[in-house]
């Protein structure tokens, strides 16, 4: 144990232990920091000012240093450059406190303290929720390792409102499941924080991105080839695209569920979303889950809608323009026997001439007929003689909005394969890295729950948390860092 006269850096930079002089292969700018840290003292890279202010003397130690407590924050030197960096342990504590001030969970508590039953009193139902909500801010992957954290880290007890005694885990799992069956106040809960999010953002929800992402269920499989069925009978298999995956189509297959999502496209933020089984196709969820996003909302009156090839079918492009939104989806690739085309279009989706070469796009006209014409060079017909002379001066008009079929192929207001068009799609990838948030930070796919109603309640609430963080952020100025979960390290 340290005495009070020791001082950790000697004026040469030396480490220093209860007035030993310790011989060790480290500098002050890098181990010197960790060994302070490893006995929670504070530390100053500025060794003379150190030994200048501490001299040997009790009296100038900080109390914090003589009692053996951090001070929670410290200045570090790097000794090739005077640049002082404060880090602060106490400003992720503030902000996590923050998150859970800005739930509106009033009601979900309300509901949940009509549970109490009569005899001894249980835990306060807020507390409980707070500590809930904690582990998906925090990533901790399931109850035992939350009751572990709650155990070993007096700050989150003191956060979540906890004293000396703890829940166990069987007063966790029913608290969860009590809550699974009040899933739609969960809900109401997202919804009041992405409203208040468009009070500051007022473009949220003018430009969307869909798409879906599976999540695993916390089951094997497998025991149904032992003549056992599954102990998750909700989930299914399913296929997605993975990098990982050694197949030739970059496929492999999954046990679990599907997380249907509507996400700004601008903002990266969550707006409606769904939890189907993983067998379910993506393409029919579409209306579903723009239905749901009208439903919630009546700011909701997005332009335009990016989604991949899972999504490309008539009835969804129809459904978008429908709704007066411009359908930004990637069609899939025609084969040798495909008959969509039907010899009019090539395979970049430009129309043929006579002369059976792709024609250039010229303009569009007032009543929104896109015009082709055939190009200047490259045509057999313009300079073919045969029976006299014959020039291919065919001039194509079409209008995309006849017919659902061509909607796909031209697109109804937006050209496909424009620049413009371009610049819409790559805009998607925005529900891309907020799936990949939620799996890193939000355990979305973090869990050992099993059951449609649980895993829906657990989406909802890697979502929620993900909403709650994003408005803090906001509120506090930071537009820039708003969908990051984690704090950046420089």
């Amino acid at each position: 144990m340290l005495s009070q006269n020791a001082r950790l850096i000697n004026s040469r930079g030396q480490p220093v232990l209860g007035g030993i002089q310790l011989r060790l292969p480290f500098t002050p700018s890098t181990d010197a920091l960790h060994l302070a840290e490893s006995l929670r003292l504070g530390y100053t890279g500025s060794t003379t000012q150190s030994d200048t202010a501490l001299g040997g003397n009790p009296a100038a130690v900080p109390d914090t240093i003589r009692e053996g407590r951090s001070r929670m924050a410290y200045t570090h030197r790097t000794p090739s450059t005077s640049r002082r960096t404060t880090y602060s342990s106490s400003d992720p504590l503030a902000d996590l406190r923050a998150t859970l001030d800005v739930l509106p969970d009033d009601d979900i508590v309300a509901t949940l303290d009509s549970y109490r039953p009569t005899g001894r009193p249980g835990y306060d139902q807020r507390v409980m929720w707070r500590a809930y909500a904690c582990a998906f801010l925090l990533h901790v992957p399931h109850t035992n390792a939350l009751i572990r954290q709650l155990q070993v880290n007096p700050a989150l007890r003191d956060i979540c409102g906890f004293g000396e005694q703890l829940p166990g885990r069987r007063t966790f799992n029913r608290f969860i499941q009590r809550l699974s069956d009040h899933a739609d106040l969960v809900e109401d809960c997202f919804i009041e924080l992405t409203s208040a999010l468009k009070d500051l953002l007022p473009s949220l929800g003018q430009e969307v991105a869909i798409d879906a992402t599976a999540v695993r269920t916390h089951s094997n499989p497998n025991k149904a080839k032992e003549g056992c069925l599954p102990s998750d009978p909700d989930a299914a298999w399913g296929v997605k695209h993975s990098a990982k995956s050694k197949s030739k189509e970059g496929t492999e297959f999954f046990f679990g569920y599907k997380v249907h999502m509507v996400a700004d496209a601008k903002y990266g933020l969550p707006l409606a979303f769904k939890v189907t089984p993983g067998n379910e196709s993506d393409s029919p969820e579409l209306p579903c889950i723009m239905n749901q996003a009208y439903d919630r909302y009546d700011w909701f009156k997005p332009a335009v809608a990016m989604a991949d090839r899972g999504y490309d079918a008539a009835d969804n492009f129809k459904y978008l323009h429908d709704k007066k939104v411009d359908p930004i989806i990637h069609i899939r690739k025609p084969t040798a026997h495909d008959g969509l085309y039907d010899g009019v279009y090539n395979k970049d989706l430009l129309p043929l001439c006579v002369g059976n070469v792709p024609m250039e796009f010229i303009g569009t006209t007032p009543a929104g007929e896109y015009v082709y014409r055939c190009r200047s060079e490259g045509c057999p017909l313009k300079e073919s003689k045969q029976g006299g002379i014959r020039h291919c001066d065919t001039v194509y008009a079409e209008d995309p909005t006849v017919s659902p079929e061509l909607m796909r192929i031209l697109g109804p207001t937006t050209r496909r394969n424009s620049e413009e068009w371009k610049g819409f799609y790559a805009k998607r990838w925005s529900v891309e890295r907020l799936f990949k948030t939620l799996k890193e930070s939000r355990r979305l796919e973090a869990h050992c729950v099993r059951g449609l109603k649980s895993i829906q309640l657990h989406s909802m609430m890697s979502v929620l948390t993900f909403q709650a963080t994003a408005l803090v952020k906001v509120l506090q100025g930071e537009l820039d860092g708003m969908r990051w979960m984690v704090r950046k390290v420089a």
